[in-house]
């Protein structure tokens, strides 16, 4: 299943990235949430029979798209955050600290394409009673 899964992904973000480079289209702040919500999901692990998600998550815009954002990036990341925190919870899923989505520019994005990694960081605001930190896990990113 999971050769299927990166199959999936990979040809996703193909498509994804031809349309933004033929129709130029900027990226839109409900894809972005749909996005992450996705990579909540493919990235829950399952520790002393809890559902563990990722807690902190990297956004990369393109130089036009992070121009758009401007000054708002502290505005939009905090409701990003706000909002998959209430997406990751209301799953069931725990997480070793509050969830944080940080907006980041990338030079080699165009404008409509975005990268989201996440992973597992128990340094970050604390450790949740009854997990180990030596479990946090490392980056993952698609491109879209």
């Amino acid at each position: 299943m999971g050769i299927l899964q990166g199959l999936e992904r990979r040809l996703r973000g193909a498509v994804d990235t031809t349309f933004a480079r033929i129709f130029g289209g900027s990226v839109q702040p409900a894809e972005v949430t749909a996005a992450l919500q996705h990579e909540a999901a493919l990235h829950v692990t399952h520790e002393a029979g809890r559902a563990i998600a990722p807690n902190r998550y990297t956004v990369e815009l393109g130089p036009s798209d992070s121009a758009d954002v401007g000054d708002d990036v502290r505005r939009v990341s905090a409701a990003l955050s706000t909002a998959l925190g209430e997406y990751v919870h209301g799953q069931g899923w725990d997480t070793y600290a509050a969830v944080q989505v940080t907006l980041r520019e990338s030079p080699r994005l165009h404008t409509g394409q975005f990268r989201i990694s996440s992973l597992v960081d128990p340094s970050v605001g604390g450790q949740r009673a009854g997990y180990d930190a030596a479990h946090g896990r490392g980056p993952s990113g698609r491109i879209r």
